[in-house]
């Protein structure tokens, strides 16, 4: 009991520890500065506010579009090439937003490699890459897979007996989808619909790059351009709010989501295309893996081949971003088995599990607000290390402008990825194994070690890999946390782009995609295996 008690205790300092960045982001608010917020009112929030609602309700439109109507056609009918199309669907996810903005802004912008292509079929000017159509669109091409894979696999788990009873009924296959297989679907497009408004409010680099001015460009520019910390948290908050809110529409659909039917390992009958339906749906399956993968794969491909020799620094950048992502993976995932563990041994602590589970909700915080929280953080513990030790210890610097605050952001924003896959499978486990194992006198690390690990090794190995690309593909957390001289091959490859220099951008780029499809083989092999 005294042990148990003690890890209960250890968990809610952990927790406190990964929510600490966020606690000092609403600490840091008050007193409120009112002449801020009146100079934030007068200026720029109202463009913030409603070039991220326009930004954010496009990419929703399209996503919706290409992600449901990609999901129904490879979970519901058969045509050749369906296995194929349902796999290159996922792959643009590979790619983050801010890498597929500046490949396009080099192919399409003024000055790009299409451009004589685009001058000999008629068109006089570069397309609109750089606008808030443009934005959707790029946006749209890569995060599209998150709404996709949940759908997908609500339908495939859905029973179809309701679809082939309406049919009897003398309900249209479109009929049948629109008052069936759709509200079936509801809590999966919800969460989805959510993680991607999410992934699109919090978007720096791309959103930077292309010069659309979001709130989450808007933090950085106030805080570095206008020199003003406060004022970006005040920004923050507001963001965070948004966060907060989307947060709590997901959760409420994912609780909802429990009350649907499963099919419990019935055969899927599938509608056979024919005619003008199977072009049309190549068509509807093809086209945005051609555009999320397969055009922006070949192109930085291109320009690696012919730009691979002006990266001297590349193998410094590739040993930087690997000895980062292995230590935030290693360090994370093992985090989260502990705080996971400690859930499963205090299950009836009510007390405890509050904290445990808050801290695994970072992934709803956009990585703006970690930025700042994390800063803000360091840089009081700094100033309090300073005043206890004097100012020519060197322990001051041990914090801010390290990795040790890398790993603590890292920690904050990508937890989740740790906690819930691993929580699942320790949920799989029978509790009658803790119990056998008791009786054998065995305690709790013996449990974890000779019982609970071999079962759920995989899961465990596979959120560690989900986190290692996270990290890889990271950009401002990254970017603004780092030590000096400290860069990465996301930072290099953005900082390349920033100054025009695009195509020698393309090698760390291509090494960035490369370890990005890493997980979706092992996540789509796990939503596969699932459904089968």
């Amino acid at each position: 009991m005294h042990s148990h008690r003690l890890l209960s205790l250890l968990s809610v300092l952990a927790a406190a520890v990964i929510a600490a960045p966020i606690a000092t982001i609403a600490i840091k608010l008050f007193p409120i500065d009112y002449a801020v917020w009146r100079h934030l009112l007068d200026t720029v929030l109202f463009t913030y506010l409603s070039h991220s609602f326009m930004l954010g309700f496009n990419v929703l439109a399209l996503t919706s579009l290409i992600a449901i109507s990609g999901a129904w056609l490879c979970s519901r009918c058969e045509f050749p090439g369906r296995r194929v199309l349902e796999w290159m669907l996922v792959l643009p996810l590979a790619y983050p937003a801010y890498i597929i903005a500046y490949t396009y802004a080099g192919m399409l912008d003024y000055g790009g490699t299409w451009l004589p292509w685009l001058n000999a079929i008629g068109l006089e000017t570069p397309l609109p890459v750089r606008s808030l159509v443009g934005a959707s669109i790029l946006f749209s091409i890569v995060f599209y897979p998150y709404l996709y894979l949940l759908v997908r696999v609500a339908w495939l788990n859905h029973s179809t007996q309701l679809i082939e009873e309406s049919r009897v009924l003398g309900a249209t296959p479109w009929q049948s989808f629109r008052l069936v297989s759709l509200p079936a679907a509801r809590p999966a497009i919800a969460v989805g619909m959510a993680i991607i408004l999410m992934e699109t409010l919090a978007e720096y680099g791309g959103a930077h790059y292309l010069g659309i001015p979001t709130l989450s460009v808007g933090i950085f520019r106030t805080w570095l351009g206008m020199n003003n910390l406060h004022g970006a948290v005040q920004l923050s908050v507001v963001l965070l709010f948004i966060a907060v809110f989307l947060f709590l529409i997901e959760r409420k659909a994912r609780v909802r989501a429990r009350y649907y039917e499963v099919s419990g390992g019935q055969t899927q009958r599938r509608y056979r295309l024919r005619g003008y339906r199977l072009p049309l749906a190549w068509f509807v399956c093809f086209t945005p893996p051609l555009l999320g993968f397969i055009v922006p794969s070949v192109q930085l491909l291109d320009w690696s081949l012919t730009a691979a020799k002006d990266w001297p620094d590349y193998w410094s950048l590739m040993h930087n971003s690997l000895m980062l992502a292995l230590a935030a993976a290693l360090f994370i995932a093992a985090l989260a088995l502990l705080l996971s563990y400690i859930c499963r041994l205090n299950a009836a602590d009510h007390w405890s599990q509050p904290f445990i589970h808050a801290s695994a909700y970072g992934y709803a915080v956009p990585g703006t607000i970690v930025v700042v929280g994390v800063l803000s953080l360091s840089v009081l513990l700094d100033r309090q290390l300073e005043s206890a030790f004097g100012p020519e210890t060197s322990i001051h610097w041990m914090l801010s402008g390290s990795v040790s605050a890398l790993i603590l952001a890292y920690t904050v924003r990508f937890m989740t990825l740790g906690f819930k896959p691993i929580s699942a499978c320790l949920e799989k486990i029978p509790p009658a194994m803790d119990h056998a194992a008791r009786t054998l006198a065995a305690g709790p690390y013996q449990t974890l070690g000779l019982i609970h690990w071999p079962l759920m090794r995989s899961g465990v190995l596979s959120a560690a890999l989900l986190i290692f690309v996270e990290v890889i593909k990271e950009l401002p957390m990254t970017m603004m946390l780092r030590p000096f001289n400290f860069n990465t091959l996301a930072v290099g490859a953005y900082e390349m782009a920033q100054e025009g220099r695009v195509s020698e951008a393309a090698l760390p780029t291509l090494s960035i995609v490369v370890m990005g499809m890493l997980p979706l083989f092992v996540l789509f092999k796990k939503t596969r295996d699932a459904v089968s």
